[in-house]
This record gives C-alpha cells, sequence and structure tokens, in this order.
C-alpha cells in the first residue's frame, strides 16, 4: 500500500482510528460510488484508495 500521495509526494500519515485501513490521516468516503479517498493535508489532493473490496 502507499505511504505518499501520488500528486505531491508528500507523506500521508498514519491512520489509528481505522484499524483496517492505517494510511491517511485524513479519509473521505464518496457514499454514491462507494470510494475511499485519503487526502493529503500538504497539497489537499484527494488519493483513491487500493482497496481489493469495497
Amino acid at each position: 500500500m502507499y505511504q505518499t500521495c501520488m500528486f505531491c509526494k508528500k507523506p500521508l500519515g498514519s491512520n489509528e482510528v481505522v484499524e483496517t485501513f492505517p494510511v491517511g490521516r485524513r479519509l473521505a468516503f464518496d457514499v454514491a460510488k462507494g470510494r475511499l479517498w485519503v487526502v493529503c493535508r500538504k497539497c489537499l489532493r484527494w488519493n483513491l484508495t487500493p482497496l481489493d473490496e469495497r
């Protein structure tokens, strides 16, 4: 699993709240499309998470 933003290459940080998803300090969920995103705290761009099951 990636640890850096795919746009600015800065670290995404770690997640201690959602145990099954250890990457990203900021998460966003798109209910309409059923996608989980990690929001970069530096450039504020959204990175789609590489989940096998949604």
